[in-house]
């Protein structure tokens, strides 16, 4: 109730008997000291409330700014990564918080992309370079043909070294070709079931002519029977390369000797030969495109660098491994895994 002097009281009556019958009991306070403070406090919150909620907003956004800024320094310094600028890394201020952790992450997606960069200029310039050769050839060969009049007997040679160098190229596109396709996923699967004892038996075969024009022993010693899903041309290809490189770079009286064994649901290819060997510092990028060992140490400089390049594209193909052995004058091993058809 509001009394006459506009003070509000809280008021509280209670009937109750009497001796001399009924009465009423009414108690009342004043509520000026509750409305005082209610005043008060609703003064000082529409005072407070504003300068609180301008205070909260440039307060956050100075933290937020803060929190952010290594976010924004992360990404200035991935935008200034270009293709030319591959070698640059982000900053890793702590590698302990998230950002610390997504800022490795893109250091080691940026070397990748790196490696990758290096290995398809590489690439290229060797694939230039090698392309190079013989087209150089067969132009100084046309030359000196055509600066004078030649006897028909000169004519067949440079033709026949043309041919020679056109063949050489037509070889080396066609790994080309078969590498790119192998890269991209486009080469159709043609694999079925192959007895690759009887595959490696015909392959031996085949090589022995070329074995005994070197006057190098091709032995097959071992040749369990086995079956593995593959495709039978690139297979039959994968062995020619292996005995031709063992052949051609194994002297005179020396020995090749090929072993197929089957074991824990694989079989089991070894190569082994007397040759020349490779040393340990130049095993490691055997597989790479176009390296080649010094030809210098072989007297060989006719092949392009792709054969085991080619050899490892397809074994891994099939699902399996291929890793070499070898030092200088011992000779070298060169050992194929491949999975059976009854572990596929």
């Amino acid at each position: 109730m509001r009394g006459t002097d506009a003070v509000s009281w809280r008021m509280v009556s209670i009937q109750t008997s009497g001796p001399e019958g009924s009465l009423i009991v009414q108690i009342a306070r004043s509520l000026a000291a509750y409305e005082h403070e209610s005043a008060e406090l609703l003064l000082t919150f529409l005072l407070t409330a504003p300068l609180t909620l301008l205070v909260a907003t440039f307060g956050g956004y100075f933290l937020a700014g803060r929190m952010l800024k290594p976010l924004q320094t992360l990404t200035l310094a991935a935008n200034e990564i270009t293709a030319e600028r591959l070698s640059q890394r982000v900053p890793v201020n702590n590698p302990d918080d998230e950002l610390g952790a997504l800022a490795q992450t893109l250091n080691r997606m940026i070397e990748r992309l790196e490696r990758s960069f290096v290995e398809m200029q590489r690439f290229t310039a060797d694939a230039a370079h090698e392309l190079r050769t013989p087209l150089a050839v067969m132009r100084s060969e046309a030359e000196i043909a055509l600066r004078a009049p030649r006897a028909g007997d000169d004519y067949a040679r440079v033709l026949e070294n043309m041919l020679e160098e056109t063949n050489r190229l037509s070889n080396m596109a066609d790994q080309l070709l078969f590498l790119s396709r192998q890269d991209a996923g486009l080469l159709a699967d043609g694999r079925t079931e192959v007895r690759f004892d009887e595959l490696l038996a015909k392959v031996v075969s085949d090589m022995q002519l070329v074995a005994q024009e070197k006057k190098v022993l091709l032995t097959l010693e071992q040749n369990e029977p086995s079956r593995i899903l593959g495709d039978v041309g690139q297979l039959r290809r994968v062995l020619y390369n292996l005995l031709d490189n063992a052949i051609k770079y194994t002297a005179s009286a020396g020995k090749v000797s090929v072993s197929s064994l089957t074991q824990n649901e694989f079989v089991n290819i070894v190569v082994r030969d007397t040759g020349i060997g490779i040393p340990a510092e130049q095993l490691p990028r055997i597989f790479d495109r176009f390296y080649r060992v010094d030809p210098a140490r072989s007297g060989d400089a006719s092949g392009a660098g792709l054969g085991l390049a080619i050899c490892l594209a397809i074994v891994r193909g099939c699902g399996g491994t291929i890793s070499v052995e070898s030092s200088p004058g011992a000779g070298t091993c060169v050992s194929v895994r491949l999975p059976l058809v009854s572990a596929n």
